[in-house]
Order: C-alpha cells, then structure tokens, then sequence
C-alpha cells in the first residue's frame, strides 16, 4: 500500500509544479488550476483504487478473468493514445485563436483523471506478465510494449513545455497572471528553471516505474523516445498548419537523456540491479547530467536567461531532491506493480 501512495504524492506534486511552470508561481491562476487538478487527481486515484486494486468491492477487477483484463489494458492504452491525440488538438485550436473564443482550461483537469487511469492499467498489464526471476536484456514482448505505452502518456502529460508553449511560438502571448493582491506579473526567470527540475523528476519517476516493472534495462529509454515521437509529430503537424518555428521540446530531450543514463547504469550493474546502490548511482548520474546539461545548454537559446551562482545552485538542488524523491517512489511502484495482489 505505501509503493502506490508514495507513487501518487509524487503524481500530485509533479502535477502542482506543471501548473506552477505553466501558469507562474502564486498566481491566481495558479491556484485555481493547482487546488482543482489536485482535487480532481485524488477523487479520480480513490475511484480508480476501489475499481481495480480494493479486495473487498464487489465491482473489483480482480474478480475478473485474466483474458478480461488482459483486453482492459489494451483499451485503455488505445484511450490514452486517442486521449493524446485530442489533446494535442484542442490545444492547438486554442493557441490559433487571436480572440477568446475558445478555451480549453479544462484539458489540466481532464489529465488528472487520466493519469491514475493509466498507471492502473499499467500496473494490471505488469500483473499479468509472466513471472521473471532475473533482470536481463532480452526483447520485450506485446504485453510488455504495452506497459511502456502506457507509461509513456503519463510522461508526455506530466512533462512541462511542449504544446503548452504554442500559443507562445505564435506571438499569442496569454494574459498575466494576477498575484491574490492584485498585482499583474509576467512569466519569471526562476519559472523558466523550473522546467529542466520538473523534466528530471518525471523521467526519474517514470523511467524507474518502468525499469523495475519489467527488469529490463533500456525500458526507461523506450517510454520517453515514444514522448519524444508524440511531441515531435505534434510540433512538426502544428508547425505546418500555423507556420510557428523553434517549439519547445527541451524538456522531453532532457528527461529522454535523464532515462538513457538510467539505462545505462542498470546495463553495466546488471548483476546487482536490485541493489540499492544500483538505485542510487543511477538517479544520482541522472540528476548530475540532466541538470548539468540544461544549465550549459539551455542558457544558449533564445528563451532562457544567463546562469547566475544562485541559479545554478537552485536548477542542482532542486533536480536533486525532487529526482531522488521521484527515482526513490518510481521503483518501488514498480515493484510493486510486479507483485500486485492480482488474480493470474
């Protein structure tokens, strides 16, 4: 019981930072959408948690057959894509309108009720795979592709940038939040940083779910190169339908190279992948590179200022704590989605 709701805090707190990357810190924008995501998350995690993992309800999917929950997950990793899919177009609508004329405001809420609903499937998909004894490098299976499908839009919707900067690209600035006093403030250099930190604690999060759900060193890689395939082709659909250049996608690179060091360092101690040690050296290469890597490169684009001492300090301390704090709950959720008390 702890491995899921550790699993959800992080959730909760990975959303509440989206909303603090997308919309500024301590607007009041800020804390409508964070309080109604929050509340929307927890309502939908409670339901999802009575349906599909509860022992004593009598609508429980552990009443159902194998071959029956087996064509659930499938389903819901076809939802997910197809909820994808219409995201990315509603989102689209929204930033192509020079007037008020459509709002999406709901889209954050509707991914709250989403995620929970995925890593459930994820978790019963894992549930029925065969037993494995071992981590090792063998190829994955359909069932197994399917965890990583469905980890991967977690990922793509916990990830900050991306379709959220559209509006952006197209010179469609949206109106600035308004601080509870009233005061009208503009996007800071201190919430542009935050989006390498929050890029770090998704991967780290989703890469060790996935890596300790099917002992497969790689599988971490192969959940976030699925982001960057959906990001990629929404970026280049949206860039030939409306003519915007440069969209963002450094947050998904740096949380695909976030996953690759995971990889690596679980390949190389593949003899002692359940260590602990193994869990350390991996998040800390991961955090050390990603936040490396986004202080020495982000500073060269267009939309990141200089790095000062203070930000360097901030953008290392914060992927630290946040990353190992994520690293930390992501394996033992994927544990746990291994041993899930499912019927086979």
């Amino acid at each position: 019981m702890s491995a899921p709701l550790n699993g959800g805090a992080v959730v909760l707190a990975l959303l509440v930072l989206g909303v603090g990357a997308r919309e500024g810190v301590m607007t009041a924008r800020f804390w409508q959408q964070s309080l109604w995501s929050a509340g929307v998350f927890a309502i939908a995690s409670a339901a999802v948690w009575f349906v599909a993992f509860a022992t004593d309800s009598k609508v429980s999917l552990r009443r159902a057959l194998p071959q029956q929950r087996q064509t659930l997950t499938y389903l819901a990793t076809a939802a997910g894509l197809l909820f994808v899919v219409v995201n990315f177009w509603l989102i689209a609508i929204g930033a192509l309108q020079t007037k008020t004329l459509f709002s999406a405001a709901w889209l954050p809420s509707a991914s709250a009720v989403i995620l929970p609903i995925l890593f459930a499937a994820a978790a019963i998909q894992a549930s029925l795979l065969p037993p494995t004894a071992a981590w090792d490098a063998r190829r994955l299976t359909v069932r197994e592709i399917n965890v990583v499908l469905l980890l991967s839009i977690p990922a793509l919707l916990l990830l900050p940038g991306g379709a959220n900067g559209w509006r952006e690209a197209l010179h469609l600035q949206p109106k600035p939040g308004v601080l509870s006093a009233g005061l009208t403030i503009a996007s800071s250099d201190a919430v542009r940083w935050l989006a390498p930190v929050l890029a770090t604690g998704v991967a780290l999060l989703i890469g060790q779910t996935a890596l300790h759900a099917l002992l497969r060193p790689g599988a971490a890689s192969m959940v976030f190169t699925a982001v960057i395939f959906y990001q990629a082709t929404a970026n280049f659909v949206f860039a030939q339908t409306s003519g915007a250049t440069a969209l963002d996608a450094a947050a998904h690179f740096l949380a695909l190279l976030a996953a690759v060091v995971l990889d690596v360092v679980y390949m190389i101690r593949i003899y002692a992948a359940d260590n602990r040690r193994t869990l350390w050296y991996a998040l800390t290469a991961s955090v050390v590179m990603t936040a490396g890597t986004a202080l020495i490169l982000l500073p060269r684009t267009s939309s990141y200022p200089p790095v000062t001492a203070m930000v360097g300090v901030s953008v290392m301390a914060g992927s630290a704590t946040l990353g190992l704090w994520c690293g930390w709950s992501g394996a033992g959720f994927g544990r746990w989605m291994r041993v899930a008390n499912l019927p086979k």
